[in-house]
């Protein structure tokens, strides 16, 4: 089992309330090569994603950029946009096995 490790440039967070897990719209870079991409990981590394990122940018307040959509009575619909903060990048560097990394690519 191969390990990679990338580094994302966060762009955006979505996720639903009836879902389990996010899409994370980022800047991937490995190496010199960087690209963009949408990353579905497990709803569960929401808070650890979360947490890294404030601890990176003490000074701002990533709730600033929540936005919280209710598409029906049921469904609700999360958004962090952090296109908000246009002087700050948000940077998570990503530990994962190659079989569990789920990419769209169109």
């Amino acid at each position: 089992m191969k390990k990679l490790t990338d580094t994302l440039v966060v762009k955006r967070i979505d996720w639903e309330n009836n879902h389990s897990d996010m899409l994370v719209t980022c800047d991937v870079q490995n190496g010199i090569f960087s690209y963009n991409s949408t990353l579905v990981l497990p709803g569960s590394e929401l808070n650890k994603l979360l947490s890294h990122l404030q601890k990176q940018n003490v000074d701002l307040d990533l709730n600033d950029c929540l936005k919280v959509e209710q598409w029906s009575e049921n469904e609700i619909h999360y958004i962090f946009d952090f296109s908000t903060f246009d002087t700050s990048e948000f940077v998570y560097e990503i530990h994962f096995s190659s079989n569990k990394l789920k990419q769209i690519r169109a």
